[in-house]
């Protein structure tokens, strides 16, 4: 199936912040998992619905946060709004939700299946109970056992999320959470190295840059064994198991973000646009109440929450999340959307990136290599285009 139109739906509650999160969430002495939140979540969805004018759903995808903190009510609420609407729902439609170990028992799966959810993603990160308790995450190991064999007792399709590099872990420790993930015989797993800035407290402690390559290394290779097969940079996965959502990212679609801070992307008219909700919790709550039903995305978005694309800014974005992919970045859907001249400039960087080892080119297609993956901030940065040169073209 090729993904063309999916909704992402913010839950912003969790039991606890991680040390390393940097998403717009709330533990839950700040703000608890609430009714009147999902009210106007779903006023939102009922007031912006006529902005998209796609008739079908691909995929549907709850994240956070913790969104297995909401009750089987809760989702049952959003689910049922999103129904309503005018489109139809993919006959293989993905539908998701993020789930943090010991958030979850037999039945709330299975009244979270009854409304429709048919794919989870667990964030185990690892499996070390020390490592835990650094990253501020409150379950241990045991709850993240508990809550795999749960979700895979009911559900074919699941994700792993795996989190390395992390401060004191050498290459052994990772090695026993690769061989930890791989007893569940996972369909998926998204493997992401710890990404914090500079002067960040979990920036001390950590591997050498070559040690975490050959983390990169292990990860790609033993998955690989288990047919796990890499479809993106962080994303592994069995034929047939590759996220739809995240592929709607990745492939240039429509996308629809519903919640506090969700960001949204519709790639016509022109070069397309961005836009998105506050990220407060006060701030985004006024914002909707205020909201009128609306056709008009400028009008019911303000200017400091939406950004009508530039031809730079789109061919851009278009190359970074397309050489996210395995598959890499395709020289005849470049040609076709922004025409020849602008496809030989973007070669000839790709050239100069292939002389440095960082990429892979042949008549079809620009690919990351090896070196290129575990560099991939550098191959981005050589393929930022400014205005200036698209002028000149």
């Amino acid at each position: 199936m090729t993904p063309s139109f999916g909704i992402y739906v913010h839950i912003p509650f969790c039991i606890q912040r991680c040390t390393y999160c940097d998403f717009a969430t709330y533990a839950k002495d700040q703000i608890a998992a609430n009714d009147q939140y999902i009210e106007t979540l779903c006023q939102e969805i009922e007031k912006r619905a006529p902005i998209f004018e796609t008739k079908e759903l691909h995929s549907l995808y709850f994240g956070g946060g913790t969104p297995s903190l909401l009750t089987p009510a809760q989702i049952d609420k959003i689910i049922s709004t999103i129904q309503k609407l005018n489109l139809s729902w993919h006959p293989k439609i993905e539908v998701t939700m993020e789930v943090n170990p010991a958030t979850l028992d037999k039945n709330k799966l299975l009244s979270f299946k009854a409304s429709g959810i048919n794919r989870m993603s667990i964030g185990c990160q690892t499996f070390d109970d020390q490592a835990l308790k650094d990253c501020n995450r409150e379950h241990d190991s045991k709850d993240t056992v508990k809550t795999i064999e749960l979700v895979s007792d009911h559900l074919e399709n699941f994700s792993l999320d795996l989190l390395f590099s992390l401060p004191k872990q050498r290459l052994k420790p990772l090695e026993k959470d690769v061989e930890r993930i791989l007893s569940f015989d996972p369909p998926h797993v998204s493997a992401y190295c710890l990404t914090v800035p500079d002067k960040h407290p979990m920036n001390q402690g950590r591997c050498s840059e070559e040690e975490q390559l050959q983390m990169f290394d292990l990860i790609h290779e033993s998955f690989r064994e288990k047919n796990l097969l890499s479809y993106e940079i962080s994303n592994f996965a069995k034929p047939g198991f590759e996220s739809v959502h995240n592929n709607l990212y990745w492939l240039d679609q429509n996308f629809w973000g519903v919640g506090l801070s969700a960001h949204s992307y519709k790639k016509d008219p022109d070069w397309g646009y961005r836009f998105w909700n506050p990220s407060s919790y006060k701030a985004y709550m006024s914002h909707v109440a205020s909201l009128e039903i609306s056709t008009d995305l400028e009008s019911s978005f303000p200017s400091d929450q939406r950004e009508k694309l530039s031809l730079h800014e789109s061919i851009t974005d278009y190359c970074h999340t397309h050489l996210r992919l395995t598959e890499g970045l395709p020289v005849a859907s470049l040609r076709q959307k922004y025409g020849e001249n602008l496809t030989a400039l973007v070669i000839e960087r790709a050239k100069g990136l292939e002389s440095k080892g960082l990429l892979k080119l042949s008549e079809n297609s620009a690919k990351l290599t090896r070196q290129g993956l575990f560099l991939s901030n550098q191959v981005f940065a050589e393929l930022l285009f400014s205005r200036s040169d698209v002028d000149r073209i």
